[in-house]
């Protein structure tokens, strides 16, 4: 299988490991327009990624689904492709060196040829690989301001309003739910908690560790249906668990950046769960406690990472490596370098 647009596409528009990490493919590029195959379509990390790297190019996305096994076969004849190229590389080098070695008298001006040229080839192959990260690190640098990536609005109807707790029970599952969002963003309640009885079930306030009933008295078929419309909007399975599942995302409400944290356990009659709100100076102590235990985890694998390059190093007159992971491994780095120097540039124009 071998694909000039999608190597060339690879190369220039989406990195291999994004590709390989995200289970994405861009399969064309028409104008402005890029179609991306992706082998899970409800896959919003793998969309929002392929979407906030195509912003920076100002192209527009266009999703196909693709099976797993054509992604990876295409990748893995990236791979191959890559490798070929290389060698052709090598050869060429080889050829020049011997035919080199049989004019002495021109033995140092073709070293300096030869050494020239394969120094262009190196600077050539990064500069590929690096069009995109370049790219992206000038747009960020000129609009430092800008949010890092697109927030959703978050989806409520526009008609929905705060009403009464009394009026609350008598909507419908969708209408009732919507309502005690609306409820928690215009009040200082943090939690609810949806607790789920044998008989009747309630809505309890959690506030500063305080518990307070919001709603009691509730069918528990509604207090089920509640739960999986909060599902539906926070984009969590309807199926039941087996196990305490929790889900995150952030949203924009009413040009306020929020998070909304649903957690859903398994009960003693039916699922319970516990819905949070976080915005404002919480959310900001939130996202920097969060990004502190990232970085630090980052570090951790950083350092086991180099533990085992040392490794490979001292055992490589060992045996014979494999060059395919070799190169693959070579591009992560290359992206990870991409990345961090991206992030270092963004926090120092944040705070300049």
């Amino acid at each position: 299988m071998d694909n000039p647009q999608i190597f060339d596409l690879i190369d220039n528009i989406l990195p291999f490991e994004a590709c390989l990490y995200y289970q994405i493919l861009p399969l064309s590029i028409e104008g402005s327009r890029v179609r991306l195959g992706v082998v899970d379509p409800k896959d919003s990390c793998a969309l929002g990624y392929a979407r906030q790297l195509l912003s920076y190019l100002h192209c527009s996305l266009i999703t196909e689904e693709i099976s797993s096994e054509y992604q990876r076969s295409t990748l893995s004849s990236y791979l191959s492709h890559i490798g070929h190229q290389k060698q052709k590389k090598s050869d060429a080098l080889k050829v020049s060196v011997t035919e080199n070695n049989q004019q002495k008298i021109n033995n140092s001006q073709s070293a300096t040829v030869a050494k020239n040229k394969q120094f262009s080839d190196i600077k050539n192959g990064i500069d590929q690989d690096f069009f995109i990260k370049n790219h992206k690190n000038s747009q960020l640098q000129s609009s430092s301001k800008k949010p890092l990536c697109n927030i959703l609005e978050l989806s409520l109807p526009s008609s929905v309003q705060a009403i009464s707790l009394e009026a609350i029970t008598t909507l419908n599952p969708q209408k009732l739910s919507e309502q005690l969002l609306v409820y928690v963003l215009e009040s200082e309640i943090g939690r609810l908690y949806f607790e789920q009885q044998q008989c009747l079930s309630k809505i309890i306030w959690i506030q500063n560790g305080v518990r307070k009933v919001l709603i009691e008295n509730l069918e528990p078929n509604l207090i089920e249906a509640i739960i999986n419309e909060l599902k539906v909007i926070i984009k969590v399975s309807l199926a039941p668990i087996k196990k305490p599942l929790q889900v995150e995302i952030e949203r924009i409400y009413k040009n306020n950046h929020i998070l909304l944290c649903l957690k859903v356990m398994p009960g003693n009659y039916r699922e319970k769960a516990i819905l949070q709100v976080l915005k404002g100076e919480d959310l900001r102590v939130y996202q920097e406690q969060k990004l502190s235990l990232l970085s630090q985890d980052a570090v951790k694998l950083g350092k086991q990472l180099q533990s085992k390059i040392n490794q490979v190093f001292c055992r490589q007159h060992l045996a014979s490596l494999n060059i395919d992971s070799l190169l693959t491994l070579h591009k992560l780095l290359d992206n990870i370098k991409g990345q961090t120097d991206c992030i270092i540039s963004q926090q120092n124009n944040q705070f300049s």
